[in-house]
């Protein structure tokens, strides 16, 4: 119990011992309270330099070792020590002296009561320093800062210009800034370029307190290092040739010499006055000085003994330059005069002459520079005058006068233009050989390369770092709305303008523009996107679950796939029911980034994702959350790929987001009504369209609203336009129509009670036997999801026999499989197969067009729109495997008797996927011909069997309309004595396939044309070649305006002309590296059989390997000695012999055909003329 109670005593003192202590004001630092009052009123005559009465007070080692008079404290007993009574006035002498400012009560109550705390020193690293006491008087009128010092780099295209404690460096010689450096503590007095350039150094600090040296790396505009050093400022500072030493030299008259990372190396004693500038001899070795002592001083930098000392001069020195041969020294200050010592080798005393001392200004000399060729030297002077004067002699040349002083003084490397530097703040060029001012060039146009956000939130300010050129000198930013404020915050340097920008609160959502404007005109215009969601900038490391950054319930995040591999996480928290929608922009505001946006809950576990949307690769994803908690959304790039390129913006939250409308089509002339689909909508959102004559309109939805990706839109129709009545799902419940008419549906979703695979639409039509109609879709090319199949069938559901296919000779597809596009196909029995025959692949049926070059290449197919291949009988193409089986196949009516060849028969129904002429992606289109007077139906079905609102479609069924285009390309540069390829190329449409002829007339005196052309029935193109004479001159553009290309074709009953483009650029060039010649004149070959022909290059510097293939010959004629490469003319050799062969079944033709170089430019020989002619009966009997 006893024990107890002490116990419970002791804890009771103790507490209440705490609790005294915390109401005790803690005992004052030496470092952060005793050493400032100090410094302001003691340090001046008791520092360590020259301490007077042996007392040092500017440390506390000092201070506690007293001096002449004794102990300065006595520690525990301020009533007892003499530092307080002299600054009382209780002893003798008191201090400060008399006019000087004495310690406040307060200040004094802070020693005293360190004192009797103790007089303890700091236990934390010294201080920095201590700061100057200056009143902040705010100026009444503009402040022009003054230009201290000015240094070119070695290159010149850089200039240093000091300003107060601010490093300009501005491009040479447009005088635009590059960057600021600074800012430096107290005025900077000396910036100088290390011998490489790479790094500048600056002289300053705070006077009376401490010196500074900046030393900037130049690339990067990055301090490398921070030297404190001296008890005063700094008046110079200068690297060494080698760029392994600085020396600096300061008011307090010492030299130091440091390395460049910071540590002192030696002090160089024996001025006695400030040191006001230094000079290392070119070879490093001396260190020349100049002082306020009256003298200039030699010293060797190896063991930092002095060399030598001249005493000249009879007042204070100011500047020393050393001749770039090292053989002088020039030296001036206050007694207005420039001296020149002659340098000996070795430097040492009473070994460098007194050569020159010349009165040369009428006040004190302040700078003195030699030009790098060391014939001239430049002075600068308190008279306001610079002059010009010939080193060697030491003749004034030109005298410039200033409007201020200059202390600031350089040449440029090559010695022809002078930087002067004012104290006024002006800077001034001269060339240095005339003396003449060089103008200011003209200001240079801003220029705009990126903004530091791409986003901003409307009524909230953000700031923004504006990166480009000659952004320094921008006036102002300007927007295009003006309720989208900028303003300038900041200008670092001539790459970087710090703005702030404030979007008005309502500024609708959208893109604008902002740009920078300045004497020199605009600046190109930058996107920049206003949102009201929080903007978010991604912030790595977010690559796993684990380290996804935390975002708000709703934000927009813009972010960057930086690296191959890259994945970005954002977490953020979610209530049970919302509907969450996650909108990504890459492709569409030009990324390269194909994003992948993933939803994972908080355990990990993936509950959604989505690659692309609506036609556009930039996913859109939905999801209802299930629970209450933390979610992660993820990004990737579908390959993995990544670079400062594959940038995106997220904007995720419960968004209003519409993504269709239904129906897709309005009539002609009529207002309508439309139905609004999405997420996060108005159940029943209807929007009205108005009236339309043609083409598409926009539907109008509030943006202010409803986020809508892009416009979406509705094509006004030209034919009746009807809606699908459901159920129309089954044959007997088709809805009825009359042709021609677009019709607008919607597949549904699957009906999980049955079986069915997706919604079918069904539609009844009348048509007479032998009538055309042309059935199509329009639905993905309108942004929906569905890819559809249609179907023409008969009235009970049936399908309509279309044609049938006999196989005659059966094959597999070798080597590789093919996809649905490719037109290069290996097969087997290849041999037996000839140009134009139908191949039939598993349900889809293309033709032949080009038989294999030999056992290495495929035959090529017919070719559709897009270098894809081109399908017959409105099948669709399909991926084919190796050694899938295929067939050559014949047509047959339906119904035949077909006698069998032991080989497949194949029905081919009225049912298109999509389009065989691959020319309407994967929306569907055929060509339907009734086999009798009746009803039919089209089907329409989503191919997977996919279905919802977003899901609609529309049907046209119409009668075909046959007619052609064409279009022209290539043709324009031709060499003289060469020919260029151009290719025709012929847009089929509604069942168009007959010959099309193109004339081209009237074409400039010295060139000619491979004209009339013919792309012949069935094919997409044909080539032709202008050709221009050896001796052609550059027609004028008049003579091109005459050139006419037409085509001409039979479209049924009627012969119809069109014009074509083309030839308008045309541009005679240079002769080529290589000329070509096909001979002879004039070829004529007989189906089924071989001739000869030459080819001939005339080589001007295309030595090597060239290729050839020839063009424009009817089809089904070859050059039979091609290999997969085309024609070979060997290195060194300049003929070839070809040979042409004509196939079977080939017809008689006519055409201009020509050889093309696949090397040197593609030149082209001149058009040759090759008939197809059956031999005559004549001939026949000769042979």
């Amino acid at each position: 119990m006893i024990r107890k109670a002490l116990l419970l005593s002791t804890l009771i003192w103790s507490l209440g011992t705490v609790a005294r202590a915390a109401d005790e004001p803690a005992a004052p630092d030496f470092n952060r309270d005793v050493a400032p009052i100090l410094q302001t009123y003691c340090a001046a005559c008791h520092s360590a330099d020259a301490p007077e009465a042996e007392l040092v007070l500017e440390s506390h080692k000092g201070l506690v070792a007293g001096g002449a008079s004794g102990a300065a404290i006595v520690p525990g007993k301020a009533d007892e020590s003499r530092l307080i009574g002299v600054l009382t006035g209780k002893l003798e002498p008191a201090m400060p002296p008399e006019d000087n400012e004495k310690p406040s009560d307060k200040e004094i109550a802070v020693l005293v009561a360190w004192i009797n705390a103790g007089a303890k020193a700091s236990t934390g690293p010294a201080p920095d320093p201590v700061p100057l006491k200056v009143p902040k008087i705010e100026p009444t009128v503009p402040v022009h800062e003054a230009v201290t010092s000015v240094a070119f780099a070695p290159d010149g295209k850089t200039l240093a210009v000091a300003r107060f404690d601010t490093i300009e460096l501005l491009a040479m010689p447009e005088r635009t800034l590059l960057v600021k450096l600074g800012p430096h503590r107290g005025r900077i007095n000396s910036v100088r370029f290390s011998a490489d350039g790479k790094r500048l150094v600056a002289a300053g600090g705070q006077p009376g307190v401490v010196g500074e040296v900046r030393v900037w790396n130049v690339e990067n505009a990055k301090p490398a290092a921070t030297i404190e050093g001296h008890n005063d400022s700094l008046y110079a500072a200068v690297i060494s040739p080698d760029g392994k030493l600085l020396a600096t030299s300061s008011y307090d008259q010492q030299i130091k010499l440091w390395d460049l990372a910071g540590k002192e190396l030696r002090t160089l004693a024996g001025h006695n006055d400030a040191v006001f500038d230094l000079a290392f001899r070119p070879n490093g070795k001396v260190l020349a000085s100049a002082s306020g002592d009256r003298t200039v001083k030699l010293w060797d930098v190896a063991g930092g003994e002095r060399l030598d000392t001249f005493g000249q001069p009879t007042k204070e020195q100011y500047c020393v330059a050393f001749s770039p041969d090292g053989k002088r020294v020039a030296a001036g200050g206050v007694d207005n005069r420039i001296r020149v010592w002659n340098i000996s080798p070795d430097a040492k005393e009473n070994t460098n002459p007194l050569v020159y001392a010349r009165f040369a200004h009428e006040a004190a000399v302040v700078n003195l520079v030699f030009s790098a060729d060391g014939k001239t030297l430049v002075s600068a002077g308190e008279d306001r005058t610079v002059k010009v004067w010939e080193a060697e002699t030491m003749t004034e040349k030109r005298l410039l006068a200033q409007s201020d002083w200059a202390p600031a003084l350089a040449l440029t490397p090559d010695g022809k233009t002078i930087a002067v530097g004012r104290l006024d703040g002006s800077l001034e060029f001269y060339e240095a050989e005339s003396g003449q001012v060089i103008p200011t060039p003209p200001p240079p146009k801003p220029e705009l390369a990126s903004l530091s956000r791409q986003g901003v939130q409307s009524g909230a300010k953000t700031r923004l770092t504006l990166a480009g050129k000659h952004l320094a000198e921008a006036t102002e930013i300007k927007a295009s709305h003006d309720k989208l404020a900028a303003r300038i915050i900041e200008r670092p340097s001539g790459k970087q303008l710090k703005i702030e920008v404030e979007p008005a609160a309502d500024l609708p959502r959208g893109r604008y523009e902002l740009w920078v404007t300045s004497a020199g005109g605009e600046s190109t215009r930058h996107r920049l996107f206003v949102d009201e969601l929080p903007q978010v900038q991604e912030a790595e490391p977010n690559d796993a679950l684990a380290d996804a950054e935390a975002t708000p319930p709703a934000a927009q995040v813009w972010g960057t796939l930086a690296k191959r591999g890259d994945v970005d996480h954002f977490a953020f928290d979610a209530r049970a029911g919302q509907q969450l929608v996650f909108d990504v922009s890459a492709a569409s505001l030009g990324s390269k980034a194909n994003v992948v946006v993933t939803l994972f809950d908080a355990r990990g576990r993936v509950l959604a994702d989505n690659n692309d949307f609506g036609g556009s690769s930039d996913p859109l994803l939905a999801y209802r959350i299930p629970a209450d908690g933390r979610y992660v959304v993820q990004l990737s790039d579908l390959m993995l790929e990544g670079s400062k390129e594959h940038t995106y913006r997220l904007s995720y939250g419960v968004l209003p987001v519409p993504t269709g409308v239904y129906p897709l089509s309005v009539p002609a002339g009529e207002a309508a009504e439309v139905e609004v689909t999405g997420f996060n909508l108005p159940q029943d959102l209807k929007v009205n369209v108005p009236a339309g004559d043609s083409g598409e309109l926009t539907v109008p939805i509030d943006a202010a609203k409803y986020r809508v990706r892009e416009p979406l839109k509705v094509v006004v129709g030209t034919l009746p336009e009807k809606l699908e009545v459901e159920p129309n799902d089954t044959p007997e419940a088709a809805t009825a129509i009359d042709l021609p008419a677009t019709v607008g549906g919607r597949l549904q979703p699957a009906d999980e009670s049955t079986d069915a695979l997706g919604d079918n639409d069904y539609f009844r039509f009348e048509s007479k036997a032998g009538q055309t109609w042309i059935v199509e879709t329009d639905a993905a090319r309108r942004g929906s999801p569905v890819d559809t199949v249609v179907e023409v069938l008969h009235e009970d559901g049936s399908p309509v026999e279309r044609v049938l296919l006999q196989a005659v000779r059966d094959s597999t597809v070798t080597f590789r499989g093919i996809d649905s596009v490719t037109r290069d196909c290996r097969l087997t029995n290849w041999e037996e197969m000839q140009l134009n025959q139908l191949l039939y692949i598993n349900g889809e049926v293309v033709k032949l067009f080009r038989s294999p070059r030999g056992p290495d290449s495929g035959f090529l197919f017919y070719e559709g729109d897009g270098g894809k291949r081109l399908l017959y009988y409105d099948t669709s193409a399909t991926v084919h495997a190796v050694d899938e089986p295929c067939y050559i196949v014949e047509p047959h009516e339906p119904g035949s008797q077909l006698i069998s060849t032991g080989l497949p028969i194949f029905p081919v129904y009225y049912t298109n996927d999509d389009d065989a002429q691959r020319r309407i992606g994967s929306d569907s289109r055929l060509t339907f011909t009734a086999p009798a007077d009746g009803s039919y139906l089209v089907r329409v079905r989503d191919a997977r069997g996919y279905g919802g609102d977003r899901f609609a479609y529309r049907l046209t069924v119409r009668p075909p309309t046959p007619d052609f285009n064409v279009a022209l390309r290539g043709g324009d540069n031709v060499a003289a004595g060469s020919g260029t390829e151009f290719v025709l190329t012929v847009t089929r449409i509604d069942g168009f396939d007959g010959e099309v002829h193109v004339d081209v007339t009237n074409v400039p005196e010295g060139f000619r044309v491979s004209s009339p052309i013919v792309v012949q029935a069935g094919h997409r193109e044909a080539k032709g070649v202008i050709f221009a004479e050896p001796d052609a001159k550059q027609p004028a553009d008049e003579a091109i305006a005459k050139v006419e290309v037409r085509a001409k074709a039979q479209v049924g009953s009627a012969e119809i002309v069109k014009p074509v483009s083309g030839f308008d650029k045309l541009k005679l060039t240079g002769k080529p590296k290589l000329l070509v010649r096909l001979e002879p004149a004039e070829l004529v070959v007989a189906p089924g059989s071989t001739i000869t022909a030459k080819l001939i290059v005339e080589r001007n510097g295309h030595d090597d390997l060239v290729k050839f293939e020839v063009e424009n010959m009817p089809h089904g004629v070859i050059v039979d000695n091609i290999g997969l490469s085309g024609v070979l003319m060997p290195k060194g050799e300049n003929e070839r012999e070809i040979f042409i062969t004509a196939d079977k079944w080939v017809p008689e033709a006519t055409r201009q055909c020509y050889a093309r170089a696949l090397q040197a430019g593609g030149q082209c020989s001149a058009p040759v003329v090759i008939h197809v002619r059956q031999p005559s009966p004549l001939a026949e009997a000769g042979d």
